[in-house]
């Protein structure tokens, strides 16, 4: 659990271990037995995180699975301002970034419903045990929709990790500028055109997220030189042909 989720602390991890094989398999440790396990085998987690890091996943076709998730973003004034994410696992396309008012589940429905509209719909839509995204109208209107909600066990982030690694990735960026009141949305808007289109993704072969979401292979040429939020984002955009 230390090496998918390397922020969790010893008496996080000892909960989650007690909440998840406690009863199953009647097993319960201590933080202290935690830190002094992680003590021990503290090389062989390093090594174990840098294997997961550079594992490429298999091929997944899109649409299969879309992740989704809220964060928030600190603007100039201190507000915590909320933002919801939809990833899709099998090409990494970021499907939606956009500031919600609240996290209503009818809010986040919205959301969902426009980006089916222009993405199409996927099979199953993964989720943590956030109270908006299990709420009884989110299922239902899921099952509507013919979509399955898959939920990710209880305390385990990294069962999401698709969209945590996508928000690891925004939050590092969005942090190095200052967002006042009114910026924010036109801050998602060019943040995700860059991921989708200007920045290679490893796991992809080199290949943009719309690269792979329209099934082409890696575009060479000149290229053009893009530069976002003062250099913070930064990188060469390959025009897809028609």
């Amino acid at each position: 659990m230390k090496a998918f989720s390397p922020t969790l602390g010893c008496r996080v991890l000892a909960e989650v271990f007690n909440r998840r094989f406690g009863i199953t398999r009647r097993m319960t440790v201590s933080k202290s037995h935690v830190a002094d396990v992680l003590r021990r085998h503290r090389s062989e987690i390093v090594w174990l995180r840098r294997t997961i890091r550079h594992r490429i996943p298999r091929p997944m076709p899109r649409n299969k699975t879309w992740a989704m998730d809220l964060t928030t973003v600190t603007d100039e004034f201190g507000l915590q301002r909320l933002v919801f994410g939809i990833v899709d696992h099998g090409t990494r396309a970021s499907i939606a970034l956009c500031e919600l008012a609240d996290k209503r589940s009818l809010t986040i429905l919205r959301v969902i419903v426009d980006s089916i509209r222009q993405f199409g719909s996927p099979r199953r839509i993964r989720v943590d045990n956030e109270a908006c995204f299990t709420s009884r109208l989110m299922r239902v209107a899921l099952a509507v929709l013919g979509i399955q909600l898959q939920r990710i066990d209880p305390h385990c982030p990294w069962q999401n990790g698709r969209v945590e690694r996508f928000f690891g990735t925004f939050k590092a960026a969005i942090c190095r500028i200052v967002v006042n009141g009114t910026d924010l949305p036109h801050r998602l808007i060019e943040f995700r055109a860059f991921y989708n289109h200007v920045r290679p993704h490893q796991h992809l072969g080199g290949q943009t997220p719309a690269e792979a979401w329209n099934g082409i292979a890696r575009v060479h040429g000149e290229g053009e030189r893009v530069e976002l939020w003062s250099g913070f984002l930064s990188g060469w955009y390959f025009p897809m042909k028609e």
